[in-house]
């Protein structure tokens, strides 16, 4: 490619992420209007009782993971013991 290809290409690159970001300025401030807040970034939107589930599952579900890569360790560590002949 030459430079003027590279730079057209720049051009465009940047046209889009400036589209974007006004497309995400103005989500944002229909939902100040509307909601008094801006729902997208806000973490504290929806069910508390929802909220309070998803954070136990995901606590519920990292253990899990946690108990079966530990036991899918000693699993290979005692397959590789019996293969040397430990």
């Amino acid at each position: 490619m030459d430079e003027k290809e590279q730079e057209e290409i720049i051009k465009i690159a940047e046209e889009e992420a400036r589209k974007l970001n006004m497309w995400e300025a103005e989500r944002r401030q229909q939902s100040i209007e509307k909601y008094g807040r801006d729902i997208y970034t806000n973490k504290e939107i929806g069910s508390k009782k929802i909220r309070k589930f998803n954070k136990k599952l995901d606590i519920v579900v990292k253990g899990i993971i946690a108990i079966c890569a530990f036991i899918l360790f000693s699993f290979l560590l005692k397959i590789l013991a019996n293969v040397w002949g430990l």
